[in-house]
């Protein structure tokens, strides 16, 4: 039933999709929705776990405790977020269009993806930024960083088909390919927390808007 309504929800967006529709397409009674979930928040609710548990479980964040080295464990969980926004779980891919549609059209569930979904991520990526920017840096800048990286992966992920179609106007490979991506966005994110003086940097273009 979760994945049906998933489809449902991601299809039409959580206002516009029905209780009756969604049972009908999981083959189910209505009555289903009130005594499992209590209502269609309660079912939208449980999708949303069911997208943060599956993800977890199929492309697990690495674990700093195993992969010590900043630079690798950077990579790794560029590619694991990469893989993420891929995925179609062998389906129609669902589970991303309807967490786009939650960014786009935020329901009462908002809250609790931040803080179970978005959260975890965001902390483990702004520890790992830290460690290679090696000098102090005000707590909104590198959170900034991290928006930085985690906003190519997504773009990558959400604009695949104009990507593809700006790389074919201007005869390069159409392809993209998650490994390559990975290698591409960790170097940038290096560049700039580690290689390039980011808060130098900082300092000297905010001199351009004073």
């Amino acid at each position: 039933m979760l994945n049906a309504a998933g489809r449902v929800f991601a299809a039409r967006g959580y206002q516009n999709a029905t209780v009756r529709e969604i049972c009908a397409a999981a083959g189910v009674n209505i009555a289903s929705v009130a005594y499992y979930f209590g209502d269609k928040m309660g079912l939208y609710r449980a999708v949303v776990r069911l997208i943060r548990d599956e993800e977890s479980r199929r492309f697990p964040i690495p674990d700093p405790a195993v992969q010590t080295d900043p630079t690798e464990r950077l990579f790794a969980f560029v590619r694991t977020l990469l893989q993420r926004m891929f995925d179609t779980n062998e389906d129609d891919g669902w589970q991303v269009r309807l967490l786009i549609r939650e960014l786009q059209q935020p329901t009462e569930a908002m809250e609790d993806i931040v803080k179970d979904h978005f959260a975890p991520i965001q902390d483990q990526l702004y520890q790992n930024l830290a460690e290679l920017v090696g000098e102090p840096i005000d707590p909104s800048s590198l959170m900034h960083l991290s928006f930085t990286v985690i906003g190519q992966c997504f773009h990558y992920g959400v604009c695949e088909n104009a990507v593809n179609a700006l790389l074919i106007q201007r005869g390069l490979a159409a392809e993209l390919d998650i490994d390559e991506l990975a290698v591409h966005i960790t170097s940038v994110a290096m560049a700039a927390a580690a290689n390039a003086g980011f808060v130098k940097h900082q300092a000297r273009l905010r001199e351009l808007i004073r």
